[in-house]
């Protein structure tokens, strides 16, 4: 048995269902994922493409560039692309300012790896910050979201756990913690999406008795607008990033209740010891399967509340099953861990 390599996305995909972590990167040695990205993965691809630059460079209007450089901008939708520069733009004029005079940036979307009785354990940390007063060294995390901030869930969460132990065996410094850093995406409500740093309402003005005005929130008289559409008369600014400048002017803490965090998240070292035994005894069963047993079904994750699981096809449909990538619903799975793409470069060599 070779090296073995896992992260949080394949043990997570374990836990939901068996069948579904051998059908994402057990199946032929690779794994498959869907042809077409779901709407919520690539945006959130997009997002962190777009704070990777911001976080390396400082520069808004790179990350933005950058952004519309990529695969997901071009496959979402306009009002997706608006929310994903408004995001970006926001986070950078409002939470990003704040962690730079507070911390100083030590690592950007790098990768670490913790080694554990032959299991490799990937992780890629957003962004690690060491405060500039104490020392501390941090781990936040972006999340977008829909609805309303759950603060308390990311507590248990394994990512959080995972990472902050990875990034202390890896960098052999002690990570005091980590906190969840959120990108609110909005809501809809009659097909309709419904965020302050997208949409605004104006009354348009009267040449030569007074000017258009622009709200916030919705008000008779006023009509639904894009941002995208907003234009400064007075600076000359126009676009998301005149109409956020005019939020942080009129009232910036609309803008700052769209980038909510959690609390400090610690490392809960007795469980996570208990865990790495559990997983790494796991990881090794898997990489010996020689059939499906190690991988059973559960019935319960094919169409949970959520959503349904994109490997449906792959259980329910005899074709599909066979020959996921024949079916023209899936491609292979391209690895994005550097350690996978080594051991993958060297099984082709």
């Amino acid at each position: 048995m070779g090296v073995i390599v896992v992260d949080r996305t394949r043990i997570e995909a374990d836990w939901t269902c068996p069948r579904r972590r051998y059908w994402l990167t057990e199946f032929e040695g690779t794994g498959v994922v869907p042809t077409q990205q779901a709407p919520a993965l690539r945006f959130g691809i997009l997002i962190h493409q777009g704070l990777e630059v911001l976080t390396s460079t400082d520069d808004w209007a790179a990350a933005v560039g950058h952004m519309l450089q990529q695969e997901e901008w071009q496959a979402a939708r306009q009002e997706e692309q608006w929310l994903a520069e408004a995001l970006v733009m926001g986070f950078a004029l409002t939470v990003w300012p704040r962690w730079r005079r507070t911390y100083e940036r030590i690592a950007v979307e790098q990768e670490l790896e913790m080694e554990h009785d032959g299991v490799l354990y990937m992780v890629r940390p957003d962004v690690l910050l060491r405060d500039k007063q104490t020392g501390d060294i941090w781990y936040p995390d972006f999340k977008t979201f829909s609805g309303g901030w759950q603060n308390r869930k990311w507590m248990h969460a394994l990512q959080q756990h995972l990472t902050v132990l990875a990034c202390e065996k890896a960098v052999g410094q002690t990570i005091t913690g980590a906190w969840v850093q959120g990108l609110n995406k909005g809501y809809r409500r009659n097909q309709k999406l419904y965020h302050t740093l997208v949409y605004g309402y104006r009354k348009h003005g009267a040449p030569g008795l007074y000017d258009t005005q622009y709200l916030a929130k919705r008000k008779p008289g006023f009509e639904r607008f894009p941002a995208a559409e907003y234009e400064n008369t007075v600076s000359g600014g126009r676009g998301i990033a005149a109409w956020i400048h005019h939020l942080l002017q009129v009232d910036p803490q609309i803008v700052r209740d769209c980038f909510p965090a959690t609390q400090p998240i610690f490392l809960n070292r007795a469980m996570m010891t208990s865990f790495l035994e559990q997983r790494t005894r796991r990881e090794k069963e898997i990489a010996a399967a020689t059939d499906l047993t190690p991988f059973p079904q559960n019935f319960s994750a094919c169409e949970p509340y959520y959503g349904t699981c994109p490997y449906l096809e792959c259980c329910w449909e005899p074709n599909t099953g066979k020959d996921p990538i024949g079916s023209g619903l899936y491609v292979e799975r391209h690895p994005h861990h550097a350690a996978e793409l080594q051991l993958k470069e060297a099984h082709n060599a």
